[in-house]
C-alpha cells in the first residue's frame, strides 16, 4: 500500500507559516487597568478553562483559584491555572526537551565544581559560588539575548567607570554560562531570558492567556508575553494606584514599567471602574512590639467572630507570615479560632532526617559532637545495645578536633567505616549507593518521601562525569532537605485566612488585619550583584530593564490592597520584632494613617486575650511556691542511708540538691577529654603514680622505669586518649614524677625521723549509727607512732588552715584525724600531730593543721598561726567537727533535701544547675 506523507520541511512548512500569519491577524494584546480586585473576580468567574490559561505568581493563589473552579464547576484543568514560572518550564520542555531545569542547590554544586576546575583562571576562590550565582541571575538577560554581549561591550566603552567596576564579573558569568549551556542545564529564573534569546522557534501556547501578576511581572517576561500575543490572545491585568499621578517620578516606576511597555503594543487598553461596595473603616495600631500586635490581632479576630462575622470573611496578612506564624498560631489556638493555613515544617526538622544527615556528616568526620551522638544513639534497633552510656559518651566526645578523636571508643570508629575514600571525588550514583546503605532504623517501613525527593534531585541534576568529594554531596543533601517541607497539620477550609501580602490580592474577605508593617519587613532587599543605580542606567541606555534589590514590590502590594474597599481594615506596626530588633514604621502605613483624618489615632495597648488571663491567673500551686522560696519543701521519703563518705557529707553541706543528684539518684558526670587533661583525671592519675613510686621506693626509679609506669597509667586512667595527645601529656607527667622524686629524696634527708610511709590507707567506722568510709592518700609515721596525714591537691588556691575548716565546710582532714585516732584504719594506731595538704603545683606542705609542739626531724613546722593548735584546741576542734557531722547526718537521714546552696556562687559551675529548682535559678 502506497503511503503519502506531508512534507513540512519545504512546501508544507511554507503553508503552515502562511496559515499562522493569517491567524495572527485575529490575535490581540489587551491591557486592563485594574484598581479593584472585584473586577478580577468577575473576569475569573467568566474564564473559559478549556480555551484560556490564568497566569499568576504565587502558589497559594493558584490553589485558591483551583478550589474556586471545583466549587463552581466541579473540576479544573491543569493548564487552566498556572504560575508563570510553570508556563515557561512547559514551553521550554516542548520546544527544547534536551534542556534540564535544576534546583538552585544543584546549581550551587555545579558552581563549586566549575570553580574547583577553573576558579584560578577566572580569578575566584572555590568559596565564591553564592556571589557568582547572584551575578549570573542579574546578567542572564545579557548572556542569552542575541545582541546582549555586543550592546554591553558598547555600553562599557561609553561608561569606562562601570567597566572598571564590574566588567570582570560579566566575563566570569559568561564563562560559567557557557559551562551550563554545554551541559544544557538551566535554573528556573534563567528560563525567560533563555526563551527571549530563541529566534529559530517562535513561542507558542495553545490557549489564550490572562496574566494576573501584579507587581511580579519582569521586563523579560513582558517581552515574551508580547511575542506570544502574536499567536494567541493575551489579556494583561495591570494594577493601578488611584493616587499615582506621575509614574516616572513614582517609587514604583521600575516596578510598573513592564506594563507601560505592553501598553505600547496593546490592541486595546481599558480602565475598569472601581466597584467598591463598602466604605472602608480603617484602624491603626502602633504597638511596642510584634508580640503586642499579635495579641491585638487575636483579640480583634475574636471580637469579629463574636459579632457573627463569618470565619471565611476574615484574613490576617503579613509581609512574611512564616516569621511570626508560630507565635500567632499559638495565640489563635489558645482562643480556639480555626485558621485556613497549613502547618508546614522543614523536613530537616524531623527526627528521621536529622538522623540521616547526622550519619552522613559523621561518616564525613565532620567533627560534630551532636552529629556523632545522633549517629551512635539514633540508629540502634531492638537487637542492638549501646555499650557506651551517654554520660561517658559526652565526656569522651565533648571536644572533637580531628578524625583521630573518634578512636577514643573503638566501636564508634568501626561504626563509621565507609567503603570509599572520603577525600577522593565520586559521582552522584556512587553517592546514592552509599546513602542507600545507611540504616534508617525503625522510623519507617518504606522509603520516605524526603529521600525520594533527594534521590530524584540527584539523578536529574548531574551526569556520570560530574565528580565531587563526599563533603560536597553531603552539603547538597543538607540544602535540598532544608527546602523540602512536610505537612504538620492541614488547613481548616472554613477557618480565617492567614497568608502573605503577595497572596492576599485574591482574597474575598470583608475584614482584614495587616501586621508587621515596618520598613524593614516591606523593603526586603534581595542580595544582588548589580547595584540599583547601575541597573537603572543600563535600562535607560540599552532598554534592558533589569530587576534589582529595591523594587518595593511588597510596599506596592500593600498600597494596592488597602485601596480596595472592604468593611474593615486594620494596619498594625510593632516597634520591636520577635528577636528584639528595633523596627521603623512603613511609609505606606504612615501615609495611610496621615491621610485618614477619621481614624488617624493609633492603638498602643493591645486588648486582653485568653492567654493573658491564663498567664495572669494567681496560681497557688504548692510546688510553684516551693520553687519561689515561699513554702517549705517536703521531706524526702525513704531517704535513710547506711554508708556515707567525707566527700558526700561535704557535698551535702555545700548543696543538698547536688548530694541528692549524686548520692541518691546516682547521676554521674565524667571528665571531658580535651587537649589538656581535666583536673579529676589528672588528680587520679597523679595519686596513682605517687602511690606506686612511694611503695616501690624512691631509689628504684630511672627515666626508663618512669616511662613504663606512665604507659601503664595510660591503660588504667587514659585509655581513650588519642596517641598524639598522650605523648604531649606524658612528657609533662614525666617531668612531674622526676620532680616529685627529687623533692621526696631531699625531704627524707632533711627529716630522717620518718620511719614509715603508708599510701592509700582505707578506713571505716560507725558514728551515730551511720557507717563512714574513706581513704587517706598518705600517712608519714614516726618511730613513736606519731602520724602526719598528707592529702594530695593539684592546686592550693582554695585551701584553708585548720582554724577555717569548719567555717569553710572542709571536713575531709578532720575525718582522717578522727578515723585514725579512733582506730578505724586497720593496723594503724597512734596520734595525729599534723595534717597537711601536699600541693603538687609547687610541691608545698604548709597548709593544714599541726600541734604547737615541735618534733625535730619529723615534719616541717610552718609559721601560720591559725593552724597551730595545742591539745585543748585540737580536742575542741574535733568536738565541733563531731557536732557538725551529727547535724548533717541527721538532716540526710530525715530527708531534708533542699535546693539551697550555702553560697550561690557554687551554682555557676554546678553540673546539675539545669535540673535544680533553687529559687534564685527560677
Amino acid at each position: 500500500m502506497n503511503r503519502q506523507y506531508l512534507d513540512l520541511s519545504s512546501e508544507g512548512a511554507k503553508l503552515r507559516d502562511f496559515f499562522l500569519r493569517i491567524r495572527q491577524c485575529f490575535k490581540m494584546l489587551y491591557v486592563w487597568e485594574i484598581q479593584n480586585r472585584q473586577s478580577i473576580q468577575d473576569l475569573l468567574e467568566n474564564l473559559d478553562i478549556s480555551k484560556q490559561t490564568w497566569l499568576l505568581s504565587d502558589l497559594r493563589t493558584k490553589f485558591e483559584i483551583q478550589e474556586l473552579f471545583i466549587q463552581n464547576r466541579g473540576f479544573f484543568l491543569e493548564e487552566s491555572v498556572l504560575r508563570i514560572s510553570d508556563l515557561w518550564k512547559k514551553i521550554l520542555l516542548r520546544s527544547y526537551p534536551e534542556y534540564k531545569v535544576i534546583s538552585q542547590q544543584a546549581v550551587i554544586l555545579h558552581l563549586k565544581y566549575f570553580l574547583r576546575l577553573h576558579g584560578e583562571s577566572i580569578g575566584l576562590p572555590e568559596s565564591s559560588e553564592n556571589t557568582l550565582l547572584k551575578w549570573m541571575t542579574d546578567l542572564a538577560p545579557f548572556y542569552f539575548h542575541p545582541e546582549g554581549e555586543e550592546k554591553l561591550r558598547d555600553w562599557f566603552s561609553q561608561n569606562p567607570e562601570q567597566e572598571e567596576s564590574w566588567k570582570d564579573w560579566w566575563l566570569r558569568t559568561k564563562a560559567v554560562f557557557s559551562y551550563f549551556k554545554s551541559k544544557k542545564l538551566l535554573l528556573a529564573q534563567w528560563i525567560p531570558a533563555f526563551l527571549q534569546s530563541v529566534t529559530d522557534t517562535p513561542l507558542f501556547w495553545e490557549k489564550d492567556l490572562v496574566v494576573d501578576l501584579s507587581s511580579q511581572l519582569s521586563f523579560v517576561e513582558a517581552e515574551l508575553l508580547h511575542q506570544i500575543s502574536k499567536r494567541q490572545d493575551v489579556t494583561i491585568l495591570a494594577p493601578v494606584l488611584k493616587n499615582l499621578v506621575d509614574l516616572k517620578k513614582s517609587q514604583y516606576s521600575d516596578l510598573l514599567r513592564p506594563y507601560e511597555y505592553l501598553k505600547g503594543f496593546a490592541n486595546k487598553v481599558e480602565k475598569t471602574q472601581s466597584q467598591n461596595k463598602f466604605k472602608t473603616t480603617k484602624e491603626y495600631g502602633n504597638f511596642s512590639s510584634t508580640l503586642g500586635s499579635l495579641r491585638q490581632t487575636t483579640a480583634i479576630v475574636r471580637s469579629w467572630i463574636e459579632q457573627k462575622v463569618p470565619l471565611d470573611q476574615i484574613a490576617i496578612v503579613a509581609p512574611d507570615i512564616e516569621a511570626v506564624w508560630p507565635v500567632l498560631a499559638f495565640h489563635l489556638e489558645a482562643e480556639g479560632i480555626p485558621f485556613n493555613k497549613n502547618k508546614l515544617s522543614s523536613s530537616q526538622a524531623t527526627v528521621a532526617v536529622q538522623l540521616f544527615l547526622s550519619r552522613l556528616r559523621a561518616l564525613n568526620y565532620n567533627l560534630s559532637t551532636r552529629d556523632l551522638e545522633l549517629s551512635y544513639y539514633g540508629y540502634c534497633n531492638n537487637n542492638q545495645k549501646n555499650e557506651l552510656i551517654f554520660e561517658k559518651f559526652e565526656a569522651l566526645y565533648k571536644n572533637i578536633y580531628d578524625e583521630a578523636d573518634y578512636g577514643r571508643f573503638d566501636k564508634m570508629k568501626q561504626g563509621l567505616k565507609i567503603e570509599i575514600d572520603l577525600k577522593s571525588s565520586i559521582s552522584h550514583v556512587q553517592f546514592i549507593f552509599q546513602i542507600a546503605k545507611i540504616d534508617l532504623g525503625s522510623l519507617s517501613q518504606e522509603i520516605p518521601n524526603w529521600l525520594e525527593v533527594l534521590v530524584r534531585d540527584l539523578l536529574a541534576s548531574f551526569d556520570e562525569n560530574f565528580l565531587l568529594p563526599w563533603s560536597d554531596w553531603v552539603s547538597f543533601c543538607e540544602t535540598c532537605l532544608s527546602r523540602h517541607e512536610i505537612m504538620v497539620s492541614e488547613a481548616v477550609r472554613e477557618g480565617i485566612m492567614v497568608t502573605n501580602i503577595m497572596s492576599a490580592h485574591f482574597l474575598k474577605v470583608t475584614h482584614r488585619i495587616f501586621i508587621e508593617l515596618s520598613e524593614e519587613n516591606l523593603k526586603v532587599k534581595s542580595d544582588r550583584g548589580i547595584m540599583p543605580q547601575t541597573a537603572r542606567q543600563i535600562s535607560k541606555d540599552l532598554g534592558y530593564w533589569l530587576s534589582h534589590s529595591e523594587k518595593g514590590d511588597l510596599e506596592f502590594e500593600l498600597e494596592w490592597a488597602i485601596q480596595c474597599g472592604i468593611k474593615s481594615d486594620h494596619l498594625y506596626f510593632g516597634a520591636v520584632n520577635l528577636i528584639g530588633q528595633i523596627m521603623t514604621p512603613s511609609s505606606v502605613w504612615l501615609k495611610s494613617k496621615n491621610n485618614d483624618s477619621e481614624n488617624s489615632e493609633a492603638h498602643k495597648i493591645p486588648h486582653k486575650t485568653v492567654l493573658d488571663s491564663i498567664l495572669n491567673k494567681n496560681v497557688q500551686s504548692p510546688r510553684l511556691l516551693q520553687d519561689l522560696g515561699e513554702l517549705e519543701y517536703d521531706l524526702l521519703e525513704n531517704s535513710e542511708v547506711k554508708i556515707l563518705s567525707p566527700s558526700a557529707l561535704e557535698t551535702f553541706q555545700k548543696c543538698p540538691f547536688t548530694y541528692f543528684a549524686r548520692q541518691t539518684l546516682g547521676l554521674k558526670t565524667f571528665p571531658e577529654i580535651d587537649l589538656d587533661f581535666d583536673r579529676r583525671s589528672a588528680g587520679e592519675a597523679l595519686h596513682y603514680l605517687f602511690e606506686v613510686i612511694m611503695k616501690r621506693g624512691l631509689s628504684s626509679w630511672n627515666e626508663i622505669e618512669l616511662d613504663l609506669l606512665l604507659e601503664q597509667t595510660k591503660k588504667t586512667h587514659f585509655a581513650s586518649v588519642v596517641e598524639a595527645l598522650w605523648e604531649v601529656q606524658k612528657k609533662k607527667m614525666l617531668k612531674l614524677c622526676q620532680k616529685f622524686l627529687q623533692f621526696e629524696k631531699k625531704w627524707r634527708q632533711e627529716y630522717p625521723q620518718i620511719k614509715e610511709t603508708k599510701t592509700e590507707v582505707s578506713w571505716k567506722g560507725q558514728f551515730q549509727g551511720t557507717e563512714y568510709r574513706g581513704r587517706i592518700d598518705r600517712i608519714d609515721i614516726s618511730a613513736q607512732n606519731e602520724m602526719v596525714v598528707i592529702d594530695y591537691k593539684l592546686s592550693g588556691s582554695q585551701l584553708k588552715g585548720a582554724h577555717n575548716w569548719i567555717e569553710n565546710g572542709s571536713l575531709q582532714m578532720l575525718f582522717y584525724i578522727h578515723a585514725l585516732e579512733n582506730g578505724w584504719a586497720s593496723g594503724i594506731e597512734g596520734q595525729v600531730i599534723a595534717s597537711f595538704y601536699f600541693v603538687i603545683k609547687n610541691f608545698s606542705r604548709e597548709t593544714g593543721f599541726e600541734l604547737d609542739t615541735e618534733i625535730p626531724g619529723f615534719f616541717k613546722n610552718t609559721k601560720k598561726r591559725g593552724q597551730k593548735l595545742n591539745f585543748e584546741k585540737k580536742k575542741e576542734l574535733l568536738n565541733t567537727f563531731e557536732d557538725r557531722v551529727k547535724l548533717l547526718t541527721d538532716k540526710i537521714q530525715n530527708g531534708e533535701i533542699k535546693p539551697l546552696p550555702t553560697d550561690e556562687k557554687f551554682c555557676t559551675h554546678c553540673d546539675w544547675r539545669r535540673l535544680c529548682r533553687a529559687p534564685h535559678l527560677a
